[in-house]
């Protein structure tokens, strides 16, 4: 017996037209027309109706070679990583993200200024799909992606599928954080023609990233890796914590899209833009160990443009 067999000896009969449903609707979410086949998408239906029959503490046991836990019928059927291939982890609130984004982005306020970053939901039971985030105000539970104004109103919001996350076709050459970007504006495209400037931290950013928001008519600010830019000799960060605070380097591309810039301000940052200059210069209150008081320091104007705009998503509640 095959398992998309199971289907209709456990009376759930599926007509091929139901089938081709499914798979539509699964390629236009994952941007995979063509990936899967027919028969896959029912050898998958039919492990999800088996395992509520066999149950096993993990679906991935189905696949387990001991002799007390394989599954020939499953195992036969569908490879481990085609059943990896089709699912979504976040299938069963799949719907409420879909209604709740349609929301959001019908009463989305106008808006130049946008960030995107990772968010967390609490959560401290243990749980396949929750992460550690060392740094974030909340630490443990689920990740999102997260799309919002610079004044904090979320208008896209997207489940993270971990090493399972699935980069649409178009932007696969630009890597996972990239597409993450793209995604959001494209979501923005159809809020109104707006000089949308998108602010992101370095986990998204790398220099094609930034001329590939230039052909998009989009700007795009963020904080980058020495790792990233290659290519554009600064100041090595040990060199830049002997010099004095405050102190600056900047490099722009020959058609002069794209700066990259280098400071030392709490820490040594690096930041790339396609849209700020390094000028003007803005002042901003920072506490000097030396001085033990807080002194008004220059900040530049990238610098400063990215740090008031990514405040839309790291929000913490006032202290009283």
């Amino acid at each position: 017996m095959v398992i998309s067999q199971f289907l209709i000896i456990s009376g759930q009969k599926c007509q091929p037209f139901i089938i081709k449903f499914i798979l539509k609707k699964y390629a236009a979410r994952n941007n995979k027309l063509g990936d899967i086949s027919c028969e896959e998408m029912k050898c998958f239906i039919g492990i999800l109706l088996l395992s509520g029959y066999v149950s096993v503490p993990t679906t991935k046991l189905y696949w387990e070679e001991s002799s007390d836990r394989y599954n020939r019928i499953v195992s036969n059927a569908l490879s481990w990583d085609g059943f990896e291939f089709i699912i979504d982890r976040s299938t069963k609130v799949r719907p409420l993200f879909t209604v709740l984004n349609d929301r959001l982005q019908a009463y989305a306020p106008h808006s130049e200024t946008h960030s995107v970053d990772e968010a967390m939901v609490p959560y401290f039971v243990r749980h396949g799909r929750k992460q550690f985030i060392r740094g974030k105000p909340i630490r443990h539970g689920y990740k999102l992606w997260v799309g919002a104004t610079s004044s904090g109103y979320v208008i896209w919001l997207e489940p993270y599928q971990g090493a399972r996350s699935v980069i649409p076709e178009q932007y696969r050459s630009l890597d996972l954080g990239p597409s993450v970007v793209l995604q959001y504006a494209y979501i923005l495209s159809f809020l109104g023609e707006f000089p949308h400037h998108i602010l992101f931290d370095n986990f998204f950013t790398t220099v094609p990233f930034l001329g590939e928001l230039k052909k998009r008519r989009l700007k795009g600010t963020g904080t980058i890796r020495d790792n990233r830019n290659p290519k554009c000799s600064l100041e090595t960060t040990a060199c830049m914590k002997k010099n004095k605070r405050e102190s600056f380097y900047s490099k722009v591309k020959k058609d002069k899209s794209i700066i990259i810039a280098k400071c030392h301000d709490n820490s040594i940052v690096s930041a790339a833009s396609n849209a700020e200059p390094v000028h003007p210069l803005h002042s901003v209150s920072r506490f000097l160990r030396t001085l033990k008081k807080i002194v008004k320091v220059p900040r530049r104007h990238c610098m400063y443009a990215l740090n008031t705009g990514m405040r839309g998503i790291d929000r913490r509640e006032p202290k009283h």
